[in-house]
């Protein structure tokens, strides 16, 4: 029988950045590091795992002046520390932004995954509210 996809969403409030700059003494520039933490939490908002990921930049002025492309690599730790969703893939964000705008949304390819989520693909939709928190669903394929 066709198994159906599955969803995951987990949430969290604001983002721990740090920005590592590839030239320090300048502007910003091509490989232009972002690290990133933050406590998920569950729809009622108790603890279920933390997100680590990083954020380089790829591309400048692209699409629009003012916005670049950053590459990705955010793993989703939900539940035992083994339980893991991998997501990659890119995204625009504004040039002055550490992340994607408020009031946005952003789609990336789920790379893998580990412990009850072993062998996860399918697609994740983070979204960023206007009042700085966030939800991530995870879209499960079978």
């Amino acid at each position: 029988h066709a198994q159906r996809e599955r969803s995951v969403t987990v949430f969290h409030q604001g983002v721990a950045m740090t920005y590592v700059p590839v030239n320090r003494a300048g502007p910003a520039a091509l490989g232009d590091l972002r690290v990133a933490k933050a406590q998920l939490t569950d729809r009622r908002g108790a603890k279920i795992g933390e997100m680590h990921g990083t954020l380089t930049t790829t591309a400048m002025d692209t699409p629009r002046p003012g916005d670049e492309i950053r590459q990705a690599n955010l793993v989703f730790q939900i539940g035992r520390e083994q339980d893991q969703i991998v997501v990659g893939g890119q995204s625009r964000y504004p040039a002055d932004s550490a992340t994607i705008g408020a009031d946005s949304s952003a789609i990336r390819p789920i790379l893998g995954g580990a412990g009850r989520f072993a062998g996860a693909h399918g697609w994740a939709r983070t979204f960023h509210f206007a009042d700085g928190a966030w939800k991530h669903v995870f879209h499960l394929r079978p």
